[in-house]
């Protein structure tokens, strides 16, 4: 085997290096080669045991307090957002949530969603489940932090995270 040292390489037309069938390409370097759609880094806040329930009446939007953050390592990236809530309960109202951005000012972002309803006091026990591709890009250097935030439709007591369950929230940052 032997080495080969480059400080530029370019190709001889058009802006495409080919490596043949068979063959791979193996970066060794944390700093090397980025493609398309790689997680460069991820940040997770999670428990499997809440030890309280994360309860609200409001029929404003209110902060869960459940918050995911990261500084973005490359420009033009984005993140993917993934919340789990195993075991919430909407009493007998429906209970709405959203994700909100707030360190960088992007504030509510995606769709906001309603989930489950409980029907003459039942006890209804559903999970939230949100995946969110964010559509801005990113910058280098710049710190995200998103939120859950949620609410009841109407002003009954909701349970985003049910007493004897947790939640999983995930920020994952992709090369695009």
């Amino acid at each position: 085997m032997s080495t080969l040292f480059v400080n530029n390489l370019n190709t001889a037309s058009g802006s495409t290096i080919t490596v043949p069938t068979g063959k791979k390409v193996i970066v060794t370097d944390e700093g090397g080669l980025v493609m398309p759609g790689t997680v460069i880094q991820t940040a997770n806040n999670q428990t499997t045991s809440q030890g309280g329930a994360v309860t609200t009446t409001s029929t404003s939007y209110v902060t869960s307090g459940i918050t995911v953050a990261l500084t973005a390592k490359q420009t033009g990236s984005k993140f993917r957002i993934q919340f789990v809530a195993p075991m919430s309960h909407p009493h007998s109202d429906a209970i709405n949530v959203m994700i909100h951005e707030t360190a960088a000012g992007r504030g509510a972002r995606g769709s906001t969603y309603s989930f489950g309803y409980g029907l003459h006091s039942q006890n209804t026990y559903q999970p939230i489940i949100i995946d969110y591709l964010e559509t801005l890009t990113n910058t280098a250097g710049t710190n995200y932090s998103y939120d859950i935030y949620y609410k009841s439709s109407g002003g009954g007591g909701v349970q985003l995270i049910h007493n004897t369950s947790g939640f999983y929230f995930n920020m994952y940052e992709i090369a695009q």
